[in-house]
């Protein structure tokens, strides 16, 4: 039957070992304390509005396809006076869900004159 080889006694005693373990695992989770700031941060943003001639904000009482909220703007303008109007396409990955409203351009039949709301 082999003995074991007994293996050389550390230098440190078990109990600093821990407790270097246990700081070391406090710093690691904690991060460094000059980068960890939690100053507040001021942030500017600069923006200019227009108005934007002709375009018009249709909002659907519920979410739908694209195809069907085409369906119901040609319902309600092809029986107006209105002959070019068009919508305005989205790009954007939201664009594949179904959304409760559309931007439409009109080509107005008279200057200054809105379409009634119903």
């Amino acid at each position: 039957m082999r003995r074991r080889k007994k293996m050389p006694q550390s230098v440190f005693p078990k109990r600093f070992l821990w407790l270097v373990l246990v700081y070391l695992t406090a710093v690691n989770a904690h991060g460094d304390p000059c980068t960890n700031s939690t100053a507040p941060h001021r942030v500017e943003v600069e923006f200019t509005t227009k108005i934007v001639k002709n375009e018009y904000i249709v909002a659907f009482d519920g979410y739908y396809r694209a195809s069907t909220r085409e369906n119901y703007l040609k319902a309600a303008l092809n029986g107006s006076r209105l002959s070019n109007w068009r919508i305005v396409s989205r790009s954007n990955p939201a664009s594949d869900f179904p959304s409760d409203f559309d931007v439409i351009i009109l080509e107005e039949y008279e200057p200054f004159e809105g379409l009634p709301v119903d």
